[in-house]
């Protein structure tokens, strides 16, 4: 049996209270403003690719969550973070990984960070920068799975 992680689990959950939350009286579809519907249906778009991702539907996943994430979407650059790290669907790709990790982690995705730490630290995808990974362990995600966080990337200067 697949055991969701609890990146995927926390995401769903965000996405679904998110959707759950609507006001008694249905409205109806034309007079919801576009920005909420486009906003709602990329959410449902989210939670249609992580639950192919979980259901090992690497391929599908892939194509519904790459476009998504090409668009900044936070939990969607994460996901392919961790699939071209594990091939999953992909070619395995230690610097593509990183490249989807990190634009997740500017946005202050916790998961993210820790895994840019971590690839910095070992020199996985990226050259090793020791300097890198500590300012990265040491980032204070806001926690939000959903949207951008801050706009502010983590950057260290170093001077000899």
């Amino acid at each position: 049996m697949h055991i969701p992680s609890p990146l995927i689990l926390a995401v769903l959950f965000s996405c679904f209270t998110t959707l759950a939350c609507t006001d008694s009286q249905p409205e109806s579809v034309t007079s919801i403003p576009t920005a909420i519907k486009v906003e709602q249906l990329e959410k449902a778009n989210v939670i249609k690719g992580l639950a192919s991702y979980q259901q090992s539907k690497y391929k599908e996943a892939h194509g519904i969550l790459h476009p998504l994430a090409v668009r900044d979407e936070v939990s969607s650059q994460s996901v392919l973070g961790e699939m071209y790290m594990m091939g999953n669907g992909v070619s395995r790709s230690a610097e593509e990984s990183f490249k989807w990790y990190l634009s997740a982690a500017e946005q202050e995705h916790a998961q993210s960070q820790y895994q840019v730490a971590s690839m910095y630290a070992h020199g996985t995808g990226v050259p090793q920068n020791l300097a890198q990974a500590f300012v990265w362990s040491q980032a204070r995600p806001s926690q939000r799975f959903f949207g951008k966080g801050t706009t502010e990337k983590k950057k260290l200067i170093i001077t000899s």
